[in-house]
C-alpha cells in the first residue's frame, strides 16, 4: 500500500486493557528528531521492553460513505418538516422510557409526535 502522507495526521493506539489507566490510549504520532530530550529518553526505556502498540486510523464516514435516512424518512412519515418534528416531540420522554425512569403508561401520556395524525 502506498501512502501519500509520511504519517497519518492523528493515530489512536489501542493499548492492553490491563495497562495502567494513567497512560493515554490516544497519542499523536511521534516526530523523529536527531537528539531526543534526556527526560524523554529516560521515560522511553521502560516502554521499549513492552510490545509495540499497533496504530489505528479512524475515519468518519457518516453522510459521506454511509447515508443516514432518518432526516428524510421520519419527518415525511409524520407529514411534518424536521423543524415541526423537533418542536412537537417531548424533549426527554424517549430517553427516560429507554432508561426505565418512566413506565409505558406514563410514556403514553406524554405529548407524542404522531398525536396530530388521525
Amino acid at each position: 500500500m502506498v501512502s501519500l502522507l509520511p504519517r497519518a495526521p492523528y493515530l489512536a493506539c489501542l493499548g492492553n486493557p490491563t495497562a495502567r489507566a494513567s497512560t493515554s490510549s490516544l497519542r499523536l504520532p511521534a516526530m523523529s528528531s536527531s537528539a531526543p530530550a534526556p527526560a524523554a529518553t529516560a521515560a522511553a526505556e521502560p516502554e521499549a521492553s513492552r510490545p509495540r502498540k499497533m496504530p489505528v486510523l479512524l475515519f468518519d464516514v457518516m453522510d459521506t460513505v454511509v447515508r443516514d435516512p432518518f432526516y428524510d424518512h421520519i419527518p415525511s412519515f409524520f407529514q411534518m418538516s424536521m423543524k415541526e418534528l423537533l418542536e412537537s416531540k417531548h424533549p426527554t420522554s424517549w430517553s427516560e422510557f429507554e432508561m426505565g425512569l418512566i413506565n409505558e403508561g406514563r410514556f403514553s401520556l406524554m405529548p407524542s409526535i404522531g398525536s396530530h395524525l388521525p
